[in-house]
């Protein structure tokens, strides 16, 4: 059975599914890591959930880069923490 943890969350999340860039950020050069791509299935002001084909391990931290409908084009730069 899966636990529902949207009442005990500090920010309402909509379901959306917005294409966004991504990259894992650790101690290999920059240049070694690749742009990866994803959909959120939720996002709200204080996080996001998307899928991902593979396990990331937690406390990973991100560099995403997205563009939300409706804001001009224009990518907004974030980081994450899994």
């Amino acid at each position: 059975m899966q636990e529902d943890f949207s009442d005990r969350r500090k920010a309402p999340r909509v379901s959306i599914g917005i294409r966004f860039k991504y990259k894992l950020v650790d101690s290999a050069p920059e240049n070694t890591k690749a742009m990866l791509s994803g959909v959120t299935k939720n996002i709200s002001r204080l996080g996001m959930l998307f899928e991902n084909p593979a396990q990331i391990p937690i406390n990973t931290e991100l560099k995403i880069s997205l563009q939300l409908p409706g804001v001009p084009a224009k990518d907004i730069d974030l980081r994450g923490k899994v």
